[in-house]
């Protein structure tokens, strides 16, 4: 028998999970509620509310245990179902693509490192070969250079100081890349940092989020015109319509 009577009305800039808890919240309903009406663990429903696509099942018991849910609440499950279905692909697809610039990567590691081994080893012979071609200084130069140039006027040596240049604070990372994110729509947005676990965030107009990656960043946005990106301090435009769902590799 369904749980609560109340009207819903489905959010459209939502992703199903989060319609989910949104209407089971609406209702009054906590989950032990729902997973006694289910025969579904706890734990399973908060990954369908999370859509942590990593930990769960096989797509036909998803399926199963989202219709079950929808049940439970008294509402259609189709469009949860083909939510989570649409979403799956999306996550995939980040999966593919990640593991493809992996593989690269460690296609790539050992020619780089034989490279560098061959440019810092050309370094060192020419400075080798420079400080031998150079005259071999005697203690009484060494002294003289060491010299003082000036003095404050009482004999004592007038100490020279030097300023270091001042940090460009607004420089990106030496070793690495920097993302800005401002959020303008309500949008959700799954981000992979160098090759790591998958991080999901249900942002509100004003959220910020500043990121930092050694090698880039795998977005899935599900607002195309939601988020406003600077990568490195540079604008990142984002092509697509309200309520699209994009993926951006950057960069």
């Amino acid at each position: 028998m369904p749980i609560g009577k109340q009207k819903y009305k489905p959010v459209e800039d939502t992703t199903f999970g989060a319609q989910l808890r949104a209407l089971r919240i609406e209702r009054g309903v906590d989950l032990e509620a729902v997973a006694q009406e289910t025969r579904i663990a706890v734990s399973t429903l908060q990954r369908i509310e999370t859509e942590d696509y990593a930990n769960l099942p096989d797509a036909v018991f998803v399926k199963g245990h989202i219709k079950a849910y929808a049940g439970a609440l008294g509402v259609c499950p189709d469009r949860y179902i083909q939510g989570y279905l649409v979403g799956r692909q999306h996550y995939e697809q980040l999966r593919r693509l990640e593991t493809g610039r992996l593989r690269s990567g460690s296609f790539l590691r050992p020619w780089l490192l034989i490279a560098c081994l061959f440019i810092c080893g050309g370094i060192a012979v020419y400075f080798t070969m420079q400080a031998q071609h150079r005259a071999p200084t005697s203690s009484t130069d060494r002294e003289k250079k060491a010299a003082p140039d000036s003095t404050d006027g009482t004999g004592h040596t007038a100490l020279q100081t030097t300023t270091a240049p001042a940090q460009d604070k607004t420089a990106p990372p030496l070793d690495g890349h920097e993302l800005r994110i401002n959020t303008i729509e309500v949008t959700w947005l799954k981000i992979i940092i160098d090759g790591q676990s998958p991080k999901q965030y249900m942002l509100n107009p004003g959220d910020r989020l500043e990121l930092t990656a050694g090698e880039g960043f795998n977005l899935l946005i599900g607002n195309a015109t939601g988020l406003q990106l600077w990568l490195d301090n540079r604008f990142v435009p984002i092509d697509g319509k309200h309520g699209q769902v994009v993926s951006l590799k950057l960069p």
